[in-house]
């Protein structure tokens, strides 16, 4: 019975947490990570990505409060992860700092919705969708 479970769970890639939460993640789950500036929500969620990469599970990472740039210079300089370096036909990171006001919120997770399409993505991350409701 225990292996059927393990079966539809997702790794999350952050050492000790797959153990408390049975295996990782429920397999098409949305899962909403909130907490105050600076707690790890970001590492946290490209850990995720990158795990999934590993695993040879595509991921697509839309971010509104840093730019993509930015990003990847801080996970290269800080944590060791060259996010530029992983393959691009398994991870992408699209940049909506300098989003339109009047794209909207719809068409910008339409645009979203289509690169997961693109890549045949299995992980996504919107950081953060409280910026992405007030697009």
């Amino acid at each position: 019975m225990e292996g059927a479970l393990l079966a539809f769970r997702v790794k999350t890639g952050v050492d000790g947490l797959d153990e408390v939460i049975e295996g990782g993640f429920l397999e098409g789950s949305l899962i909403l990570l909130a907490g105050e500036p600076g707690v790890g929500k970001t590492v946290f969620s490209i850990q995720f990505l990158v795990k999934g990469v590993e695993l040879g599970e595509p991921g697509v990472y839309a971010g509104f409060a840093e730019a993509k740039d930015a990003l990847l210079e801080n996970f290269s300089r800080h944590l060791g992860v060259d996010l530029a370096g992983l393959s691009k036909d398994k991870l992408k990171i699209l940049d909506y700092t300098a989003m339109r006001n009047s794209e909207g919120a719809s068409a910008i997770l339409e645009a979203i919705l289509d690169e997961v399409k693109a890549l045949k993505a299995e992980r996504l991350v919107i950081d953060s969708f409280s910026a992405l409701a007030q697009a």
